[in-house]
């Protein structure tokens, strides 16, 4: 994963407009940074956990349930930024791995979503990893892990806050 000053200079973080809110030392040394974006900040939370060189050891992303969609409708907004959290979270050594999930995540569309378009478009077919990954993010499905070279993502429907909320988190070990 990238360091937080990476982090920092990010589509995510320029793009989203993302702002600290609250940085916190734990007993360990970790660092908890909170971060809010610009825009729609009563649906999404950000954490990120760094070491004390500022290396990434845990990200978390928090999106309420019923704002972002299910399989009907899909919110393009929140499919923005859960991919790009995805996205700037790896070093290009490890972008391959995800590639299919987050270009899965960018092209989604609900089966009532209308889209205009230039060209006869069928839905798309994905692996069934990808799939699975894609049935949590809808909600048709609790929980997705997948384990990469040097960390693992997840996609978990929880409670969380007293909200339905979809939690990606990517953690490095």
């Amino acid at each position: 994963m990238i360091d937080y000053i990476g982090l920092t200079k990010t589509d995510l973080f320029t793009f989203f407009n993302l702002s600290e809110i609250n940085r916190a030392k734990t007993e360990d040394e970790v660092v908890r940074i909170s971060l809010k974006p610009g825009g729609y900040q009563e649906h999404i939370d950000i954490e990120i956990k760094v070491d004390k060189d500022g290396s990434i050891l845990r990200a978390d992303l928090f999106l309420d349930r019923d704002w972002i969609g299910d399989w009907k409708s899909v919110n393009p907004f929140g499919k923005d930024i859960a991919k790009s959290f995805i996205e700037c979270m790896y070093t290009n050594f490890e972008k391959p791995q995800i590639r299919s999930l987050v270009s899965a995540i960018w092209t989604l569309k609900g089966v009532n979503d209308e889209v205009i378009s230039l060209h006869s478009e069928s839905r798309t077919k994905f692996d069934a990893e990808t799939q699975k990954a894609i049935d949590v993010y809808t909600g048709k499905e609790k929980l997705f892990q997948k384990m990469l070279d040097h960390s693992e993502i997840m996609l978990e429907n929880v409670r969380h806050r007293g909200k339905e909320r979809l939690h990606i988190t990517i953690s490095t070990f």
